[in-house]
């Protein structure tokens, strides 16, 4: 061998130790690397997760620009879709009627009102109040007490000073009744509502003192122990007193019509 070349390969292997001992040196006890095509094949048959699948998945563009519902609000949709709307939704989106006159129409309560009262007939005392009014002879004969009860239940009163007309005096109140209500019966002795009080004077029940002296006395009378008063028919209606015990006939004033 040539010495140029013997030089030139002494030179090469030197050359080749010197970069073998420098390599030792830098990295003494680090492993070979792994060659990138190695790393590349062991990355080659890793399926994705379930996360970069999503993250990967092409999302869906609205054509009219409209947001597609999100899955909360599908469920949402789905939950509520064949519920029924309540009674109250019912009655609240119920359709209103308008008065075509401008009459409000009556409620279920004036209806119910108007249901309760529109056959109900008159009360027997209003029919009372309302009924014709007659003055009426209760020919059939009673004590004093009873008289005053008869004229009651027909509605009317004995004689008393309310009926005596103003522009008359009371005898001649009583006798124009009697003129025209006794001379067809048997009545001899009619009531007059006037009764003895305690101290021995007379007084009307429903007013004032009756004097002793008045002029409608028959003659003689008052006597001193009867505690009622009738007219008498054979005295021109004239006033005697009577015990209260006796039956008399009975004028009532202001009673039904025909009660008689």
């Amino acid at each position: 061998m040539r010495p140029e070349k013997l030089a030139i390969v002494l030179l090469t292997v030197i050359v080749m130790a010197e970069g073998v001992k420098t390599s030792n040196i830098g990295y003494p006890c680090s492993p070979p690397s792994i060659p990138s095509k190695v790393q590349t094949d062991s990355n080659t048959d890793v399926s994705p997760s379930i996360t970069e699948d999503a993250e990967t998945t092409p999302r869906l563009t609205p054509i009219n620009g409209d947001t597609p519902p999100s899955s909360s609000q599908e469920a949402q949709s789905d939950s509520t879709t064949d519920v029924p709307p309540s009674t109250s939704e019912t009655i609240e989106n119920a359709p209103r009627l308008t008065p075509i006159n401008g009459d409000t129409p009556p409620s279920s309560s004036q209806e119910a009102q108007s249901d309760s009262t529109t056959d109900v007939p008159p009360s027997t005392s209003e029919t009372i109040e309302n009924a014709p009014r007659c003055n009426s002879l209760i020919v059939a004969v009673k004590n004093y007490d009873m008289a005053k009860n008869a004229c009651g239940e027909i509605g009317g009163k004995m004689f008393g000073y309310e009926h005596v007309q103003s522009n008359k005096t009371a005898e001649e109140t009583f006798s124009n009744l009697m003129s025209s209500h006794v001379s067809s019966s048997s009545c001899n002795y009619v009531w007059v509502d006037i009764i003895r009080k305690d101290d021995n004077q007379f007084e009307w029940s429903d007013g004032p003192n009756f004097g002793l002296q008045d002029s409608w006395w028959g003659k003689n009378q008052p006597e001193n122990s009867e505690e009622c008063v009738a007219g008498q028919r054979y005295d021109d209606w004239k006033l005697h007193d009577v015990y209260c015990t006796r039956v008399r006939c009975t004028m009532c004033m202001d009673a039904l019509c025909n009660s008689v």
